[in-house]
């Protein structure tokens, strides 16, 4: 198992979480432990419009885009985080507390850029 891989799976095991990936901002999926109702090629379209349509909307206030996103639901929350070279994507359930999770959200993507010899 990669580094990438270990990393989401211990991000899957956090209360709350109910799956995680690292998309690129183009929709291609590098890693998931999406389960049940979560399919990749679903969950990395979504991504890729919110990474884009996001960064549209704040490329019209700043150069700097964003380093985390979330976007509450109905049934559940997904915060994306900027990696660099892609995005860490957490979708929780619609109870979890945000801000511990997000502490730990953004550890863990943290150490996925230097998992990805990314620079942090």
């Amino acid at each position: 198992m990669n580094a990438i891989q270990e990393l989401l799976d211990e991000l899957r095991e956090v209360a709350g979480v109910s799956g995680a990936a690292v998309v690129t901002s183009d929709g291609i999926m590098v890693s998931s432990v999406l389960k049940g109702r979560f399919r990749d090629e679903v969950v990395a379209g979504l991504a890729s419009f919110l990474i884009t349509t996001t960064k549209r909307a704040m490329g019209a206030q700043t150069d700097h885009g964003f380093s985390r996103f979330i976007m509450h639901a109905t049934h559940g929350k997904v915060v994306l985080v900027d990696i660099q070279a892609a995005f860490l994507v957490v979708i929780t359930d619609q109870f979890v507390e945000m801000e511990p999770l997000l502490g730990e959200v953004d550890e863990i993507g943290r150490r996925l850029a230097r998992a990805a010899k990314l620079p942090s």
